[in-house]
């Protein structure tokens, strides 16, 4: 039975992001620090809340946090570092024809507490430093987790349908394949997000 509250405690934010922690280095480990993880963030997180009771749901769209500070805009660098959900785009369509995610950004949502959570955010100057891009803001938070009205200055997350539609698409063609493999069907493996079934360790290729 998942529980209604509007908030969550500090202490049990710090509680899950610990649990969820621990459980990604325990499948992920050899990704640790190497960035474009928020799929897989999002997938443990997803388990680890579903244990606590919390309705959770998968959100995925478009990201963008500032890099500059206010007033030092040169009109020339960009000012921010996003990723923006765009199917479309010749980069995406070449990612997608090789089998890998579009340009997307993956967090979870809370309905119940109308709050989003985002446990990849640490890695997001690493990501902009790889695209040559200077992070001359503050440093995002190891974890973001609050309301809509709460996101840090100039913060924008921008969930769409298209984008969840397609992350939930990849992740049940993902499962499926892996259940019905021949050299793993009938043990017992790990699905990630729901503590059972086969660990998932394809590399992530987008946030």
């Amino acid at each position: 039975m998942t529980r209604q509250h509007k908030h969550t405690s500090l202490n049990e934010k710090l509680e899950i992001y610990q649990a969820t922690s621990a459980r990604y280095r325990e499948w992920y480990g050899d990704q640790d620090g190497q960035g474009g993880s928020c799929l897989y963030w999002s997938l443990t997180l997803m388990g680890v809340l579903l244990q606590h009771g919390y309705r959770a749901l998968i959100q995925a769209g478009s990201m963008s946090w500032p890099i500059v500070p206010p007033g030092e805009d040169d009109g020339k660098s960009p000012t921010h570092f996003a990723y923006e959900w765009s199917p479309w785009r010749e980069e995406s369509q070449a990612a997608l024809k090789l089998g890998l995610l579009p340009e997307i950004h993956v967090w979870v949502g809370l309905p119940d507490q109308n709050e989003l959570l985002d446990f990849s955010t640490k890695f997001l100057p690493q990501q902009a430093a790889k695209d040559g891009l200077a992070w001359r803001t503050a440093p995002p938070p190891d974890f973001l987790w609050c309301g809509p009205s709460e996101l840090p200055d100039g913060v924008i997350y921008r969930p769409d349908l298209g984008a969840i539609g397609f992350i939930l698409n990849r992740i049940e063609h993902k499962v499926a394949a892996v259940l019905v493999h021949p050299r793993i069907r009938g043990s017992r493996q790990r699905v990630p997000g729901t503590g059972q079934g086969q660990e998932w360790k394809t590399r992530p290729t987008a946030c």
